[in-house]
C-alpha cells in the first residue's frame, strides 16, 4: 500500500496573489498536480495559517490548484493568450497583433479580493493540526521552498519523527552569488539549507550542477548522509506538443 503524502501547498496558495506564475510556481504546480491526481494512497495538503500549520483534504487541495490556474489565466487556450501571441509575433519578425485595449495587461492584484476568490473556490475550514493528525508514516513533500525559509513553519516535523520528508532544492545561487539578490535573500536561503539538513530524508535537485552545489552547502551544515535524486524540471504538456 502506498504511504500517505502530505504535500506543502504554501507555494500554490501564495502564488495565487501574483498576476502570473513564476518558474518555481509552475514546477510546484506540476508536482502537486501529479501527486494529488495520481498518487494511489492518501494525499493531503499542508498550509501555514494564523492558527498554526494545518492540513486539508485532497479535494480542497485540488480546488486550490484549479483556482490558481484560473487566476493565472493558465486555463485559456494558447490561441486566446494575448501575451503568448504577442511574443510569438515578435519572435517571428511580424508586427505585434492588435488587441482590445479595454482589458489592461499587467493589472495589479487586490490581495483582499484575491483572498476571497480563493476562499470561494475552496471553502473555509480551520483544517486539522499537522502535529496531531497528519496520517502516520506520511511522506512530507515540499518542492516550493517558501516554508523551508521560515524555520517555525516546518518545526512541526520534530514532533512527528514518523513522517519522512522529501524536499526539492532548486539551487543555492543566493549563497554563491549574494550580490545579485535582494538584501535578506542570503539569510533566507541559509534557512532553507539548514532546514533541509535537519529534516530531509530525501532530496530532489534539477541538474547535476545543482546537485554538487546543494551537497556542498549541506556539508557546511555537517549533513552528507542524504538520498539525492537528480530529476529534470517537469515540463507543462503544451511544450511537449509539436507545431506550437
Amino acid at each position: 500500500m502506498a504511504p500517505p503524502i502530505a504535500y506543502d501547498v504554501a507555494r500554490a496558495f501564495v502564488g495565487c496573489f501574483s498576476v502570473t506564475p513564476r518558474g518555481i510556481d509552475r514546477v510546484d504546480l506540476l508536482y502537486a498536480r501529479f501527486l494529488f491526481e495520481t498518487w494511489p494512497g492518501d494525499c493531503i495538503g499542508t498550509l501555514p495559517t494564523p492558527w498554526g500549520v494545518r492540513w486539508y483534504d485532497r479535494r480542497r487541495a485540488l480546488q486550490l490548484l484549479d483556482r490558481a490556474e484560473e487566476l493565472w489565466s493558465e486555463t485559456i487556450q494558447p490561441c486566446e493568450d494575448r501575451v503568448l501571441l504577442k511574443i510569438k509575433s515578435r519572435l517571428s519578425g511580424n508586427h505585434a497583433p492588435q488587441f482590445d485595449k479595454s482589458r489592461k495587461d499587467g493589472q495589479r492584484v487586490n490581495p483582499v479580493s484575491r483572498f476571497f476568490e480563493i476562499l470561494s473556490a475552496t471553502g473555509f475550514s480551520f483544517g486539522d493540526s499537522v502535529v496531531r493528525s497528519v496520517p502516520k508514516n506520511s511522506i512530507y513533500v515540499n518542492p516550493g521552498h517558501i516554508t523551508l525559509k521560515v524555520p517555525c513553519l516546518v518545526s512541526w516535523l520534530k514532533h512527528r519523527p514518523d513522517v519522512k520528508s522529501v524536499f526539492m532544492v532548486h539551487d543555492v545561487i543566493p549563497l554563491e552569488y549574494p550580490e545579485f539578490f535582494p538584501k535578506g535573500e542570503y539569510r533566507l536561503h541559509e534557512n532553507l539549507v539548514a532546514q533541509t539538513a535537519r529534516y530531509a530524508s530525501g532530496l530532489i535537485v534539477p541538474t547535476a550542477a545543482a546537485r554538487e552545489s546543494v551537497l556542498n552547502a549541506l556539508r557546511l551544515c555537517r549533513q552528507v548522509e542524504i538520498a539525492v535524486e537528480t530529476a529534470p524540471l517537469p515540463v507543462p504538456p503544451i511544450f511537449l506538443e509539436k507545431d506550437r
